[in-house]
């Protein structure tokens, strides 16, 4: 897998999360999201160094943050290696030890959720 699917499979469990389930779907659902989580703070972490590495810097060398948590670049060549080492690091394989688990289908759900927890969880649909 991915970082990049990592990533989405985590935000997609975090919505699911919202729903209400019974226990063992619930409980599933958590204990995928804690397998998944060093992957997620592996991804945040490095691309807080993309950031630091490649941000523009104030007088004190601290990184620009606008209102809305957005950083710019230096320049445009800047932007461009960012954006080429962001990607690598979206590429990177992950190889989380997680065994699909099996919960039940919600009465309605997003197909973008259900492609991005593919492999992960196996939803059961109630006779």
């Amino acid at each position: 897998m991915q970082l990049y699917q990592a990533l989405k499979a985590y935000q997609a469990l975090t919505e699911l999360m919202d729903q209400e389930l019974d226990y063992k779907s619930a409980y599933s659902l958590v204990s995928l999201k804690q397998k998944m989580k060093p992957h997620i703070d592996f991804f945040l972490n490095e691309e807080m160094k993309l950031v630091q590495t490649y941000g523009r810097k104030n007088e004190e060398g601290m990184v620009e943050w606008d209102g809305n948590g957005q950083f710019q670049f230096q320049d445009a060549d800047t932007a461009t290696l960012y954006n080429a080492k962001h990607k690598e690091l979206e590429g990177l394989k992950v190889t989380p030890e997680i065994e699909p688990v099996i919960i039940k289908a919600p009465a309605k759900i997003r197909a973008a959720i259900i492609e991005a927890v593919d492999g992960l969880i196996n939803f059961e649909e109630e006779c």
